[in-house]
């Protein structure tokens, strides 16, 4: 009896033995889902992080084109503007250039003709002189009055002439005066606006070299983030291929774990697709962003040579204004 009652006793512990060591699988079996789930939160968690990197490196190229977008319009429009006021201002100087010349081709008709008339009072003095020392001696008399009364009437004529020639000498040297101050001031104004437009020159340079500078500092710094971004992909990739061959290796005959593994490498390496997409994105952003850069200098060049060409424009303008200042300096003479 007492036999007995110890073989079941031992039955018993055997028994609660092999219930403890299967709870103990269970909870091994448990331990280890658990750590599944919150590898696989980890993961999860690992890719919402990405994608928010993402996303914000988007973000950042999103506004570094919305930037360069308005640094190409700012530098349009400050072409434009200077290329019309460049335009507006040799259209006022030839304006200008051609009324000085229909105004010195004015005076220079009225010089002449006032010229022309006073040697023909010359000519006419003359004959009549001629005609009075070839009569006789018999009219000399009656002829005496009235050649003394031509003499006065030529004199009083000529000195009228003289009084109106220097009248309008001296008109016509006040206005040439006046043209010449004219010229000066225009002149004045000229080398002004090759000044301004040197140092709009300037400033321009020194604007390009900022932006472009600037530029080069947000391609490398777009160059670097997507470096990084990269190799943490790589890095969480070759973590997440090491931990599920270790699965792999230690659960190869469980079919459905297995299974399980491969949906997850597979949903995996579509998360990697989708990484490498987007950087392949960045990446042409990036070089999108780099020939922009190149558009932009092209264009900066190209600015550069229109202003040198309107500031060789204005060279020769104030070359002929100086040559129309001599020209002018020579009729007041």
């Amino acid at each position: 009896m007492e036999k007995m009652r110890t073989q079941k006793q031992i039955e018993m512990v055997a028994e609660l033995q092999r219930a403890i060591a299967d709870l103990n699988g269970r909870l091994a079996n448990f331990d280890s889902v658990l750590q599944d789930e919150k590898n696989m939160r980890r993961k999860k968690e690992e890719c919402r992080r990405k994608d928010q990197e993402i996303s914000r490196l988007e973000k950042k190229l999103e506004d570094k084109e919305v930037v360069m977008a308005d640094c190409v319009k700012d530098l349009k429009d400050q072409q434009r503007t200077r290329v019309m006021e460049l335009e507006e201002k040799i259209a006022d100087m030839k304006r200008k250039l051609l009324k000085l010349e229909s105004e010195n081709n004015v005076q220079k008709m009225k010089l002449e003709t006032s010229f022309e008339k006073e040697s023909s009072v010359d000519s006419d003095y003359g004959r009549s002189s001629s005609g009075r020392m070839s009569n006789s001696a018999r009219q000399y008399s009656l002829m005496s009055f009235s050649s003394f009364s031509s003499v006065r009437t030529l004199n009083r004529r000529m000195a009228d002439s003289d009084m109106s020639s220097s009248l309008y000498s001296s008109r016509q040297n006040h206005n040439a005066n006046a043209t010449l101050e004219d010229l000066r001031r225009q002149l004045c104004a000229a080398e002004s606006a090759a000044d301004s437009l040197s140092e709009r020159l300037r400033r321009a340079q020194a604007d390009g070299e900022s932006w472009k500078r600037k530029h080069e500092e947000a391609l490398n710094e777009a160059k670097n983030d997507i470096l990084h971004e990269r190799k943490r992909a790589a890095e969480k990739i070759a973590a997440c291929q090491h931990e599920n061959n270790l699965r792999i290796a230690r659960r190869g005959t469980d079919d459905s774990e297995r299974d399980r593994l491969r949906e997850e490498l597979n949903r995996t390496q579509a998360e990697l697709d989708r990484a490498v997409t987007t950087i392949r994105q960045l990446e042409s952003n990036v070089q999108s962003q780099e020939t922009l850069g190149g558009t932009l200098e092209a264009q900066y060049r190209n600015a550069l040579m229109e202003l040198e060409t309107a500031r060789d424009e204005n060279c020769a303008l104030k070359a002929k204004i100086r040559r129309q200042y001599k020209q002018i300096e020579l009729l007041t003479r």
